[in-house]
């Protein structure tokens, strides 16, 4: 907008100034602020400003009406404030607008303005970063600086970032929303503290603060007691609580906050001067209003009957002007101290106030009101400000002040003027603040509106009284806050003029100004600069020469070496010459060349830029040395982005020259040297050279970058590494020679790069000793000789990072063995045979487990079996056995282990569990803390700074092999005997060395962490076993865990190789770690036991105790055993079967099946979840504990008291004639209610229901709830009963007992505390608004003037000095190195010479602490750097969004937790994002931890993310149309499994592809299979909505066409539960132009004919690689690809698409910019 200037205007004198005016506005919609349409003549009328106030100067010119005719509708007019300066706005960071809101009415507030203003920020001597940190935890400063800029700044809008980091706030806390009222306390709160000490010290007070009386009035002998109090602001109701209607007007609710409590009856007021209770009036009396009067309205209530906070949107008007005398306490009284009380006595009348005159018939005032002149609620405000007489409240208009100074004559001075509306739009679940506010000096009103600050008519202000029907954005649009003025010329201020600011502040804005010009410059240079990357091109020999002609052999430190000599990097301007990269890059490697005695020249050093891998040009002279970085860009690419990517060699000849690079027909090649003696290569060496040379001339030059002649170039051996295959070599020998070197590597290599390796460097690289081995082995024939066997095992390597546990885990696991040795269930039962204690199935009285019976007398009570160790490791056959109920019958003992793979160990323990540590002690401690630290938590996030593993021998030779056999000899070494532990101990040890060795290299070792080089050929038994070896345990009592992440820091999932797999097919080049548990087999699973509580109603505070191997051919008493034995050894109770049972807990609705398990069953009865969790009951009621019979779960309802009994258990005899009688018998017995009168629940009340099953008991006493009193007579099917009904909680009453006539509070109170306590669970828990105080002093040192004498800080080291420092301990760490290899190379020659003890090493501890900090900052993940620049991204997407109504996201990374999803997204823009709920390449999953629920909730509540704008995506695995029954029932499964976890995440919806019929079925078969897979995940979860997804229509691929997707949804039974995700580049794949706009509509058209648009609930947004109707499903960057970039303006502007999740799955790397270019499409 431009202002309008009126040519004819010289007058500037008020009454001109003041004439009428005419404006043109811009037109638009929306929230009030946004500017609206323009009359049709093109010109509207501003407000005008008839009635100035006297002294006041109207500092905007305004055009006069003449202009008005002329002025064309093109031209605009700008608001502008007194100083004729345009208003400036404040940029939302994220959500707050809140604060927006009150900082602009604090600016717009003279008097606050001014006092920011003279108050003087004074800084001490200090370093200028201290100054600069002091100033930004400043809140007033900050404050000051804001409302400076504020005035004088030419931007449209300013950032709030340093007024809220003052605060002491984080990124994520501007995405809280909070309370506009408790933002202004505590932001006042926190000036004052800063402010102590100085003359601002009572500001607050003296603007803000006002005082009242909280009274308490005696109404028979009129003593009151009275408490002075003091407050910053009113809160006033909008509606009295339990009304229908809200109070009409401010001054109602004014005169109900004043209106006394009549304290009668039981509430009478004990009355000291009348010794006895005395009716009473209790309320408060204001005394004061304060200058500056805030009122608050209180529009968020609590709902008690839906236990939802709620938003008031009733009318409640509020005028310009409030007269606020009639509310004030006239009555003199002696002024009490603050806080303190007073008692007053008076005679009669007996009133509590002598002023208050006889009450009226018309008066409803109670006695000792406060006022004796008041408005009941429903009339029309008597101080009603009207200058026209009518009944309209005035707002938003000019002051009349005749008509002010006629009501302060009248009614006194307490009158009070509008100047501040803070308005909220919204719910109570969040909204939108904006203001109006009134300039006083102006008298004209405008609307702040974050960034838009425009004028505000009186319409639009009014509109802010709330209760207007006309369209959501205005019924819930209303006022919340208010500020008031009091109308006094003497007080009243005028804003200070910006000519008129005070000397420093004139000083502060200059140093604002440089600050801001330094920060521009700053990123001015952040965007020059670039990333540059230096890798060292060195010959590197075996050995480095000391002093006295001594040899160092590097050879054992050759990963050392190359981590030290690892890739220089810097950030620099592209400005800066190509010297200083030179400069920086040598500096840096021959800091490191020096200390390893290495010869590293200047003269013989050059830089080599490298583009695309090929070496392009170098820079060795003076006169290239000067050209700018910026020269090495092509120019037809031009000039890269900032922070570009580039790279360099530095390139070091030792004694040799150097190689050309600009020759025609050039090819770069890389050398390694191969040392024969050491057993290894040397590092890559790049060079380039002519592809028209023969053969001999490259053999010699690659000679003389070794520094051999040409003699030693023709003994010397070349080998080509072929690309044909991985393992392939060709000796170049002498008959290649005459060959053309370009048409030889044509020949074996193609295209790609050659590597060569050479066996030279005789002279000057490697030891006498290589030398001669290399001689040699020049004689043998190649594939037989060492060279051969190097190479070949070079080009098999691969890298393992691999954890193994520490000494102290293998103990504690070991403490476990006992819990999985002991009899059977089947064995059990025979000793209780012998000793005539039967159990009787199903419910007979169960035994004590024999847990102390010798194995000889149980061979005698079953069939004989072998004790001897099992070769797998597993216990002997004879600790658990599997039996079936005919083979009890028949006697007859079956072998077989539980699950048939019971491991001799403690398995994997429930997560996360919490054990009481003071009920355990001894082998239970061990275990408890063995349960804690073998938790994933522990095994993947576990302190590094752990003890050493005395076990582990990698390469660090701490015991002889003669110490590790005796060690295994001994039985120490293992967790438990086994015959194949002994046949591997009883090997040679030095054999078994010598086989690892060749195929296992420890290239770094710290503590329990390991990088291997490994032989990917190697079998998975083999790297087994040299894991048993290091752990001195057998290979089958350990699992492999495999991790995603390169630091092992997630949770990983196990490996189930087969051993005969190599190494390089299972885990080639990633982390994994040990997990101490037996491996399962096939058919085997973890199923987690819980301790089931019938008295605690939330499941989820149960308690995990265990997880067990079993198999669904596992016998359930074998179940029930180990249970008792592992309960024994972690919590230190014995228990006994008698005392145990073993529960299914239904975790969906509707569930018919016995509560109880058969303990003769198998776990194959339990179904498709036969796996999932098992609830272990503990029995301690006398009155069913060993009693025959199956329990049932009752409560009784007490209808005389309205309560209900805790839930306890009634045993049924399910073998009676009629089981419902038995259990009614059971009842009466326990209740004593006779059996006519006893009522039970009907079981169709329980339909869908499930755990706890609580019913209310509003509901059962209003017979809402169907209670049958002859249920034995009208069951259906008295013999199903139990089964049917077993697994439900039953209630049950007195049918004849009188039931309780309640009154309305007591109905009240039962359903809050009933609704109270379902939605406890649920609420959400608000993070709380907070300004950081802590480090602002009671006197604020570096803030004013009186200040004490500056402390002494110790100042942080500039950059230099730290780059210093870090050269300097950089230089420590490799001269250490050096140190340690010098002595272990003297100690070798010391014990070869004189047959002396090799010296000990203390040095070991210093050596890694350079490595210790590396791992440390790679585990602290992203710098701080990253974070800021991710999220200032995304702040810029999100200001993209403003005013969109789409919402944008991408597929977003849980990498560290499926919270940081959520963080993720927030921190990068998104409104929404898909992501994996678990691991997508899998399908065996552990069950989701407690803390993953947690953490999640946790995120979700601080950052209020949309759980509804969350789409999880399905594992590829599946195929939910699959003809294979197995692979069918484990996408079933597996979708079943990960909606149940996305609905305990409060997840809505559930994206997955249709499936295929992989050529083995008809489509419709495959498409009906689709829809029964619909049908059964939707019958075992509660709510998702599963959304199938468009395909490309690629092979045999279902969802290529909307029909196809119709066919399934119309065969899908509840089809609210099924909805459509389009995807853009598959229905542009498969067929569906969308590229112009009538395309786009007709696709749209026949997806709304052919699905229907309900169905709709998400969009992948893709461009597509492949061309229309290509069935490709290849995703390409937005308008990068065939569909281009208007298709995606077509979708930013379809109305149809409000709301829904549009997801891109783009490449990864570009979706914040795609997403802030998608919302510029947008037409807002």
């Amino acid at each position: 907008m431009v202002r309008v200037n009126d040519s004819n205007d010289t007058n500037t004198s008020s009454e001109h100034e003041d004439s009428s005016s005419n404006y043109v506005r811009l037109a638009g919609n929306g929230l009030p602020g946004g500017e609206q349409q323009a009359s049709s003549s093109g010109v509207a009328a501003a407000p005008t400003n008839e009635n100035s106030s006297p002294g006041r100067s109207n500092q905007l010119a305004l055009p006069s009406s003449s202009t008005a005719a002329t002025t064309s509708s093109s031209q605009y007019v700008i608001p502008l404030d007194e100083n004729s300066h345009r208003y400036v706005g404040l940029v939302n960071q994220a959500m707050t607008c809140y604060l927006n809101s009150l900082v602009q009415s604090l600016y717009m507030t003279p008097e606050f303005r001014n006092a920011m203003y003279e108050w003087e920020y004074v800084q001490l001597p200090a370093h200028i970063k201290e100054q600069r940190k002091k100033a930004e935890q400043s809140i007033p400063c900050q404050l000051q600086k804001l409302f400076l800029l504020l005035q004088t700044t030419e931007n449209d809008s300013l950032e709030t970032k340093d007024l809220t980091q003052s605060f002491g706030w984080t990124s994520n806390e501007a995405y809280d929303q909070h309370d506009v009222q408790e933002l202004c306390r505590l932001m006042f709160d926190a000036l004052e503290h800063k402010w102590k000490g100085t003359k601002h010290e009572k500001l607050i007070q003296d603007l803000y603060r006002g005082t009242l009386e909280d009274f308490v009035a005696c109404l028979n002998c009129g003593r009151e007691s009275v408490k002075t109090d003091y407050f910053l602001d009113l809160s006033l109701a909008v509606k009295p609580f339990g009304a229908i209607h809200a109070y009409k007007s401010i001054e109602e609710a004014l005169n109900a906050f004043v209106q006394p409590e009549l304290l009668n009856g039981s509430n009478q007021y004990m009355c000291e001067n009348c010794k006895s209770n005395q009716d009473a009036h209790k309320g408060l009396r204001i005394t004061q209003f304060p200058y500056l009067l805030t009122i608050q309205l209180k529009r968020f209530d609590f709902d008690y009957n839906t236990m939802h906070r709620i938003k008031l949107n009733d009318k409640m008007t509020f005028p310009d002007v409030l007269d606020l005398n009639e509310y004030v306490s006239k009555e003199k009284r002696p002024a009490p101290t603050p806080s303190a009380t007073t008692t007053t006595t008076t005679s009669p009348p007996k009133s509590a106030w002598k002023t208050i005159p006889a009450k009226d018939e018309d008066d409803d005032m109670e006695l000792g009101s406060p006022n004796a002149k008041r408005s009941t609620p429903g009339n029309q405000s008597p101080n009603r400000y009207s200058s026209r007489g009518d009944e309209n409240v005035i707002v938003g208009q000019p002051i009349d002040h005749e008509s002010v100074e006629s009501i302060m004559k009248t009614n006194g001075e307490d009158v009070y003027e509008l100047f501040s509306v803070m308005v909220h739009s919204g719910n109570a679940a969040g909204g939108h603040y904006f203001a109006y506010i009134k300039n006083l000096d102006q008298d004209r009103w405008y609307v702040f509106n974050d960034t838009r600050v425009d004028f505000a008519t009186p319409s639009e202000v009014e509109k802010s009284f709330g209760g207007h029907p006309s369209g959501w954005n205005q019924s819930n649009t209303n006022a919340y806050m208010l500020m008031y003025r009091k109308i006094d010329r003497k007080r009243n201020a005028s804003f200070i003029l910006s000519n008129q600011l005070p000397q420093h502040i004139k000083d502060s804005r200059e140093k604002w100004k440089r600050l801001e010009q330094e920060a521009e410059e700053e990123r001015l240079r952040k965007l020059s600069l670039i990333q540059v990357y230096v890798n060292i091109n060195y010959p590197f020999p075996s050995y480095a020469h000391l002093p006295e002609k001594k040899q160092l052999d590097l050879t054992p430190q050759k990963y050392q070496i190359a981590d030290d000599f690892c890739e220089y990097k810097i950030e620099i301007s592209r400005e800066q010459p190509i010297k200083s990269v030179f400069q920086c890059a040598f500096d840096f490697f021959n800091e490191r060349a020096r200390a390893y005695n290495l010869p590293f020249s200047r003269n013989n050093s050059r830089l080599i830029y490298v583009e695309h891998g090929q070496l392009e040009m170098d820079f060795r002279s003076p006169k290239d040395m000067e050209k700018k970085l910026r020269s090495v860009f092509s120019s037809h690419h031009g000039e890269p982005i900032s922070m570009y990517g580039v790279h360099f060699i530095l390139d070091v000849r030792i004694g040799s020259s150097f190689f050309n690079i600009d020759i025609q027909n050039r090819m770069t090649i890389k050398v390694q040297r191969v040392d024969i003696g050491k057993k290894t290569t040397a590092n890559e060496l790049t060079i380039v050279i002519s592809g028209d040379e023969k053969m001999l001339k490259v053999k010699q030059w690659i000679g003389t970058q070794f520094r051999d002649d040409i003699r030693d170039v023709l003994e010397a051996r070349v080998v080509l590494e072929a690309a044909s295959s991985r393992c392939e070599f060709m000796l170049i020998d002498s008959q290649h020679n005459s060959k053309e070197f370009r048409s030889l590597i044509s020949q074996h290599m193609g295209h790609a790069t050659p590597t060569l390796y050479y066996d030279g460097g005789m002279s000057t690289m490697i030891t006498e000793e290589s030398k001669e081995a290399t001689i040699a082995d020049r004689k043998l024939p190649f594939e037989k000789s060492q060279m051969y066997q190097i190479l070949d095992r070079k080009c098999f390597s691969t890298f393992v990072k691999v954890r193994l546990p520490s000494q102290d885990e293998v103990e504690k696991a070991a403490s476990t063995k006992n819990a999985f040795q002991g009899p059977s269930w089947e064995e059990t039962l025979a000793i209780m045979k012998a000793e005539d204690r039967l159990w009787n199935e199903p419910r007979a009285a169960a035994v004590e487990v024999m847990s102390t019976v010798s194995r000889a007398e149980t061979t005698d009570a079953v069939t004989e079996v072998d004790d001897e160790p099992i070769p797998s490791g597993r216990g002997s056959t004879a600790s658990m056995r599997s039996v079936s109920m005919d083979d009890i019958e028949g006697d007859i003992g079956i072998s077989g282990s539980l699950c048939n793979n019971t491991p001799q160990m403690s398995p994997c323990v429930s997560e996360g569990d919490d054990i009481d540590e003071k009920a355990l002690d001894g082998k239970s401690q061990l275990m408890a803390d063995y349960m804690q630290k073998t938790s994933p938590e522990f095994y993947y996030n576990r302190d590094p700074q752990s003890p050493v593993n005395k076990n582990l021998k990698i390469a660090l030779h701490e015991e002889t092999p003669s110490e590790a056999l005796s060690a295994v000899s001994s039985g120490q070494s293992t967790l438990v005997p086994s015959t194949s532990n002994q046949a591997l101990s009883s090997m040679a040890r030095s054999a078994i060395d010598e086989a690892f060795d060749a195929k296992i290299t420890t290239v770094f070792s710290h503590e329990n962490y390991h990088k291997l080089d490994v032989d990917s050929r190697m079998r998975v038994v083999e790297f087994k076993k040299w894991v048993a070896e290091q752990l001195n345990m057998d290979k089958d009592q350990f699992v492999i865990v495999k991790h995603a992440s390169d630091d092992g820091s997630d949770t990983g999932y196990e490996t189930n190789f087969m051993d005969d797999e190599t190494v390089s097919g299972a885990f080639q080049s990633c982390f994994i770690s040990i997990k101490l548990r037996a491996p399962l087999k096939q058919d085997e699973k973890m199923i987690q036991v819980i301790l089931f509580d019938m008295l605690e109603n939330q499941r989820d505070n149960w308690k995990p105790l265990f997880e067990l191997p079993v198999s669904q051919s596992t016998v359930i008493g074998d179940i029930l055993l180990q249970c008792i034995r592992m309960y024994n050894e972690v919590y230190g109770e014995e228990l006994t079967p008698k005392a145990v049972r073993l529960r299914d807990v239904s975790t969906t609705g509707h569930y018919n099946a016995k509560a109880i398990l058969n303990p003769n069953d198998t776990l194959e009865k339990r179904g498709y979840n036969w796996c999932s969790h098992i609830y272990m009951q503990i029995v301690t009621d006398e009155a069913v504990l060993g009693k025959p019979g199956d329990p049932i779960l009752v409560r009784r309802f007490r209808p005389s008291t309205v309560e209900v009994s805790p839930t306890h258990e009634v045993l049924v005899d399910s073998n009676a004639e009629n089981p419902v009688l038995s259990f009614m018998e059971a009842l009466t017995k326990v209740s004593g209610i006779p059996l006519d009168r006893l009522a039970i629940t009907e079981p169709k009340e329980f339909n869908w229901q499930k755990w706890p099953f609580v019913k209310s008991r509003l509901d059962m006493l209003e017979n809402k709830v169907a209670f049958a009193k002859d249920l034995h007579l009208n069951y259906p099917s008295p013999k199903d009963f139990v089964e049917k009904t077993g697994s439900r909680v039953l209630y049950y009453k007195d049918s004849e007992e009188e039931p309780r006539i309640l009154t309305e509070d007591e109905r009240k109170q039962i359903k809050i505390k009933e609704n109270g306590q379902s939605a406890n669970a649920n609420r959400r828990k608000e993070r709380p608004l907070r300004i950081q105080m802590s480090k602002m002093k009671k006197v604020t040192f570096g803030d004013d003037v009186m200040s004490p004498a500056p402390r002494k800080t110790k100042q942080e080291a500039t950059p230099v000095k730290k780059k210093a420092k870090g050269k300097k301990r950089v230089q420590q760490h490799i001269q250490m190195t050096l140190k340690k290899m010098r002595e272990e190379q003297e100690a070798e020659e010391a014990e070869e010479n004189e047959n002396v003890e090799k010296p000990e090493c203390n040095c070991r501890e210093e050596a890694d602490e350079p490595a210790k900090k590396k791992r440390k900052k790679a585990a602290e993940g992203e710098s701080e750097a990253q974070k800021k620049s991710r999220e200032t991204i995304g702040a810029k997407v999100l200001e993209a969004s403003q005013g969109s109504s789409k919402m944008l996201g991408f597929h977003v990374s849980a990498a560290g937790g499926l919270e940081q999803a959520i963080y993720n997204a927030r921190a990068e823009g998104c409104r929404s994002f898909a992501m994996f709920v678990r691991n997508q390449r899998t399908w065996n999953h552990k069950p989701m931890e407690e803390s993953v629920v947690e953490n999640w909730w946790k995120a979700v509540r601080e950052t209020e993310f949309p759980l509804g704008q969350i789409v999880p995506h399905g594992s590829y695995l599946m195929n939910a149309g699959s003809p294979e029954e197995e692979k069918l029932e484990k996408s079933r499964n597996a979708m079943v499994d990960e909606c149940q976890r996305a609905e305990k995440l409060g997840i809505t919806m559930y994206n997955f592809h249709p499936g295929s019929t992989v050529g083995k079925c008809e489509r419709e078969k495959c498409m009906d299979t689709i829809a029964e897979t619909i049908d059964y995940v939707v019958e075992r979860t509660e709510k998702i909505v599963l959304v199938l997804e468009t395909m490309a229509g690629q092979g045999n691929s279902i969802g290529g066409t909307f029909e196809e997707l119709k066919y399934v949804i119309d065969r899908v039974k509840n089809k609210s539960r099924v909805g459509v995700c389009i995807d853009t580049c598959h229905i542009f794949a498969a067929g569906y132009d969308i590229r112009s706009e009538k395309a786009y509509e007709e696709v749209m058209s026949k997806f709304e004919a052919t699905i229907g648009w309900n169905y709709l609930k998400a969009m992948h947004i893709n461009d597509s690689k492949g061309d229309l109707r290509s069935n490709l499903d290849r995703h390409e960057h937005i308008g990068q690809g065939k569909i281009g970039k208007d298709a995606f303006g077509f979708l930013m502007n379809d109305e149809r698409l409000k709301g829904i999740p549009m997801i891109l799955e783009t490449p990864e790397g570009k979706y914040p910019e795609e997403m802030m270019m998608m919302y510029k499409m947008e037409k807002k």
